[in-house]
């Protein structure tokens, strides 16, 4: 099984805890209130009328919607919008790790985007100040996994493959403005989009499992081939070294390097320029990935079934 210990090595700052004002999802914290109390930094309940704890907490939810809402604006985990025939997603949910709603959402974009716009580029970003993707949210697989849900935890493998091979055939060219850290899963999913422009000034992208003792699928090797030279693919995966945008341009990973204040206007000037026919370009990707996407439907599969996902 995958040890719990593990998650303190995927975070570029060497764990991960959770991030300040994160939801705890429990139903109830250990004293029986919502945990949302702590969360949004609110005054606990207080029962002054003999009623009994649902009573309370259905008071006290009702009478604290407004003030969670005041205190923390509810935000869509990923937000689009589309300028000329070039659409934007923004992925919005803090470190933007990997869990069915993050991955249900993404989809979700995805379909809004072709089905209801014309667009025919696409430029994926985070909003994250320092971080674009941080992969699998191991704070959410490990825990299932521990407690021997492999149902679940395949099911959430064969979504995540679902994103990937969604991107890697996506009917629009497709650009990564990778805003910040890339690390495990976030750096294969940059590698599914057809080009890449990464931010200068902070970031890294690394395949951190050599650590984790959690081997790559062979759908996301055959992604990595597709984006990264084979001998930096070994490198990087063999070492888990750290690259930042500097050394991935050299290294012909990504397109441009740029700062911050410059990513999105270089990205969006870049998808600008690219105006395809929808339907070729979704003929021409089907031809050109047909191996990623055997791998990913077919080579897969038993990986996946066999309830397995590390190695030591």
């Amino acid at each position: 099984m995958i040890r719990a210990e593990a998650c303190s090595r995927t975070h570029p700052r060497g764990n991960l805890a959770p991030s300040p004002g994160g939801v705890d999802l429990k139903p109830e914290s250990k004293n029986g209130l919502p945990p949302l109390c702590k969360a949004f930094k609110l005054p606990p309940l207080v029962n002054t009328g003999g009623l009994g704890p649902s009573d309370c907490r259905r008071r006290w939810t009702a009478s604290r919607l407004d003030a969670i809402s005041a205190k923390e604006p509810i935000k869509m985990p990923v937000h689009h919008a589309v300028d000329a025939h070039v659409a934007t997603i923004t992925l919005n949910d803090g470190e933007n790790r990997f869990n069915p709603d993050f991955l249900n959402a993404f989809l979700g974009a995805l379909d809004t985007v072709e089905r209801s716009t014309a667009a025919t580029t696409l430029v994926v970003t985070a909003s994250h100040d320092k971080i674009f993707s941080n992969g699998i949210d191991l704070e959410w697989l490990v825990p299932l996994i521990q407690r021997n849900d492999i149902a679940r935890a395949k099911d959430f493998f064969y979504l995540l493959n679902r994103l990937f091979k969604r991107i890697v055939t996506y009917p629009l060219v497709t650009v990564a403005a990778i805003s910040g850290h890339a690390f495990a899963g976030g750096a294969i999913l940059c590698c599914a989009f057809d080009f890449r422009f990464m931010r200068s000034d902070r970031g890294f992208f690394c395949f951190p499992e050599v650590d984790l003792g959690i081997p790559f699928l062979p759908g996301m090797n055959a992604l990595l081939k597709k984006a990264l030279p084979m001998n930096v693919m070994e490198y990087l995966v063999y070492s888990g070294a750290r690259f930042t945008a500097d050394q991935c341009l050299a290294h012909h990973i990504i397109r441009q390097a740029c700062p911050m204040e410059t990513l999105m206007a270089e990205a969006r000037a870049f998808a600008m320029a690219i105006n395809k026919r929808r339907s070729v370009v979704a003929e021409m990707k089907k031809r050109l990935h047909a191996p990623i996407v055997h791998a990913i439907d077919v080579a897969d599969v038993p990986y996946i079934e066999s309830g397995r996902f590390n190695i030591g």
